[in-house]
This record gives C-alpha cells, structure tokens and sequence, in this order.
C-alpha cells in the first residue's frame, strides 16, 4: 500500500464530514476519483 497526501488529506476531510461526496469537494477530487482512491488503499 502507497499513500501519498492526496489519500490522507481525503482520510481527513472523511473523517471531518463524515460525507465522501463533500470530503471529494474538499479535496479536490470527483466523488469516482476519491472513491477508486479508498479502494486502492483498501487492499
């Protein structure tokens, strides 16, 4: 697993509101881009 600043910010801004469609907003991301992104740290 890589984790680069763009995956822990998008942790962050999930945890913050509690939300993935407003964390995506937050961090600059399509809601489809943040959601591959979780996936991929997932494994």
């Amino acid at each position: 697993m890589n984790f680069d600043f763009t995956d822990f910010r998008l942790f962050l801004n999930i945890a913050e509101t509690k939300n993935l469609t407003r964390a995506a907003e937050r961090t600059f991301l399509s809601v489809p881009a943040a959601s591959t992104r979780i996936k991929k740290t997932a494994r």
